[in-house]
Order: C-alpha cells, then sequence, then structure tokens
C-alpha cells in the first residue's frame, strides 16, 4: 500500500498522487502499452500516428517454445518482403565477444527472447529505436539492443537493423520465430519522442530562474525572472507563447510586483503642468506590457484649488485621462488609487510620478507605486 508522505515530518512531498503513474519522461508519450494477461500469436501495434519524430520500442518477452530462447519476427506495415536486416555483437559469460549480419530476410529478427524451456520468471528485454519513422523519403535504420538467457548464460546483444523501404512505419507485428504463442506477463510498451501535443514537451520541465530570459525557448517553457539570484525585489513567473501573435510572447502567470515607495512625500509643487515627483521612479526591465498601480495622500493649501497626480512613462498629457485627483473641497486633501495598463514600453523605460495643479501648493506623503507584466520580450 502506497503512503503519501506528511509535510509536517517529510522535506518533500510529490507533485503527483502516489495512487497514480508519474509524470512520463520529458518529451515522451505512450502510444501503446500493453502487458498480455493470456497467451497470444502475436502482438499487433497498428494505427501508429505519423505525427511525431521518433518511435521508442520497448519489449519484455517469452514464448512457448521448448528450447531456452527463442527469437521473434519484427514486421513493418506487414511488409513480408525481403527487405530486412540486422548487424550485432553479441557477448556471454566470459567469451570473446562475436558478431553476426543478415540482410535480404522477410522479417527483422530484432530480440532473441527467453522461452518454455528456461526458468520460470525469465523474460528477455530489448529496445529498438526508430528516428524519423514518419518519413516516406528514408530507409530506416534503427539501433537496437537485446538481454536474454540462453538456458547456461545471461546474453548481452547491441547493434543495428534496417528496413529498406520509403515508408513511415504505421504498424508494427511482433510474432514468435520457433513457439507459436507469446505467454502471458510479457508486455510492449510503443512510446513517440518530441510529439506534436496540447501539452509541449517544456511543459514537463520545471520552470528555470534567472534574471534574463532563455534563449530559444520551447512553447509552453517557463522561466521566473528576477532582478537579483540573492536578494530579489520582484518575481516574475512568466510562460513562453509560440503561438502568441504579439510580439511579447512571454506572459506573465504569477509572482510579486516591482514597486516603490516615498513615505517623506514632496511639498510647493505650484507647476500647471505635470512634473515628476522626487519618487518612486520605477525602471521597467523588459520591453512589453505591464499593468501598473499607485496609491498615496495627496492635498493642496488652498481652498478651491485642484491636484492631479498621475503614473507614467514620459510626461502625461495635461487631458489628465491617467491621473487622479483631488477636487476643489473646503479639506483639499485625501487618500488616492488608481490603476491601469501602459502597452509596448520600451525596456530600461522609467515608471514616474507626476503632479499638476489648477492653483495653490500640491504636496503627498506615502505615495506607492506598483507594477507587473502582462507580457514581455
Amino acid at each position: 500500500m502506497s503512503v503519501i508522505p506528511d509535510p509536517a515530518t517529510t522535506d518533500w512531498v510529490p507533485l503527483w498522487s502516489v495512487s497514480q503513474q508519474a509524470p512520463p519522461v520529458p518529451g515522451m508519450v505512450v502510444l501503446y502499452d500493453e502487458t498480455l494477461a493470456a497467451a497470444r500469436a502475436s502482438i499487433d501495434i497498428q494505427n501508429i500516428p505519423q505525427t511525431y519524430a521518433h518511435l521508442r520500442l520497448v519489449m519484455r518477452l517469452r514464448t512457448n517454445h521448448t528450447a531456452a530462447y527463442d527469437w521473434f519476427f519484427i514486421r513493418f506495415n506487414n511488409d513480408t518482403g525481403a527487405n530486412y536486416g540486422r548487424h550485432y555483437i553479441s557477448s556471454q559469460g566470459a567469451v570473446a565477444p562475436t558478431s553476426n549480419q543478415s540482410a535480404g530476410e522477410t522479417a527483422l529478427i530484432g530480440l532473441d527472447g527467453s522461452a518454455g524451456g528456461a526458468s520460470a520468471g525469465l523474460f528477455s528485454s530489448g529496445e529498438i529505436q526508430i528516428p524519423d519513422y514518419a518519413s516516406t523519403s528514408k530507409n530506416k535504420q534503427m539501433p537496437w539492443t537485446n538481454v536474454f538467457h540462453d538456458g547456461t548464460n545471461y546474453v548481452s546483444r547491441f547493434g543495428q537493423c534496417h528496413w529498406n523501404q520509403l515508408q513511415g512505419v504505421n504498424r508494427i507485428t511482433l510474432t514468435p520465430a520457433n513457439g507459436t504463442l507469446i505467454v502471458a506477463g510479457s508486455r510492449v510498451t510503443l512510446y513517440a519522442l518530441d510529439y506534436a501535443s496540447p501539452l509541449p514537451p517544456a511543459a514537463f520541465y520545471p520552470p528555470t530562474y534567472g534574471t534574463t530570459l532563455p534563449v530559444n525557448p520551447a512553447d509552453g517553457q517557463e522561466h521566473v525572472l528576477v532582478d537579483s539570484l540573492t536578494n530579489p525585489s520582484y518575481s516574475w513567473r512568466l510562460r513562453f507563447n509560440a503561438g502568441s501573435s504579439s510580439a511579447y510572447k512571454w506572459e506573465f502567470v504569477g509572482g510579486s510586483p516591482l514597486e516603490g515607495v516615498n513615505v517623506a512625500g514632496q511639498s510647493g509643487i505650484t507647476s500647471g503642468t505635470f512634473v515628476q515627483l522626487a519618487g518612486p521612479t520605477l525602471t521597467l526591465p523588459r520591453s512589453g506590457d505591464y499593468n501598473w498601480a499607485f496609491d498615496g495622500w495627496i492635498a493642496n493649501n488652498t481652498a478651491g484649488a485642484t491636484t492631479l497626480v498621475a503614473v507614467s512613462v514620459g510626461a502625461p498629457a495635461n487631458d489628465d485621462n491617467s491621473a487622479v485627483f483631488i477636487p476643489p473641497i473646503a479639506t483639499n486633501n485625501g487618500t488616492v488609487h488608481r490603476a491601469g495598463r501602459i502597452l509596448a514600453v520600451a525596456g530600461g523605460a522609467s515608471l514616474a510620478s507626476w503632479m499638476r495643479v489648477t492653483s495653490g501648493q500640491g504636496s503627498y506623503l506615502r505615495l506607492h507605486s506598483s507594477v507587473v507584466p502582462v507580457r514581455l520580450a
């Protein structure tokens, strides 16, 4: 019985339920996986999609042949012509390795396997890689490995096999050479590599972490952008969206804002047009679109005057669309808040605070500004 670790007493916990299968190896997806519940004359994998880059066939097999070991015929696309061959090196016990080759075969003798004459529980193991399996302009050259027991020693073999046909591999069939059945407990798994899927290979990797964005990112790749590796003032988790129509393809997922505050404030602002305040000023680290917000306390010493505060890159227009203000009321002071979005900002630009008045002298205290990205480049 599996037990989920207690976070109070364990310094790690799995990110998936222990009752479920663990996440797959990065860049791989299972196309076929079967463990035979009963003996069968063949294992036939059909309708293999042609949308992936490579295949990996993993086998654990045994036949009912009366000898200690048997071998398996492997055919692609039900081709029974003399289009197969192999070359391998074999090693067992203390005997010097030997080599063997064949060509013009009507099937791939791709795996030597344990058989009915071997001790109970002995199954052969083997793998075949099929690079560029969907190509219709290349023959298939495939590396393979094989381990089995011949009744006396364990035998290791590795080499290459080939299929001289200009076809994509859409079907793989395994049959025993001498036995009549593949026995129960035999297992075959077919993986696809570098697949086209709604969940891209990059999604299996944990986010990277650094002060710059990765070069040549994969679709779905995530990165945590910081301004310092030892004491960051902000932390932005971003996901690369290759399909975005924007020039800024790193999209904000979450994190802490870049922020600044001027507690002491400033007084004596008399300009009728916006002037930049003593702070806070935020330097935007990357080109992109950002959400901003500010709040604070502003005042004016003259009755009937209006005091306006804005946050922008460069001097804001005097139309006051991005400003908040204290209207001409008796008290002439109050707490303000406003948020907005700025688009297509160049990296290194300064997001500053600005003020103007209609008359009198404006002042402020505890002015706080913050910014998070929407998307970056």
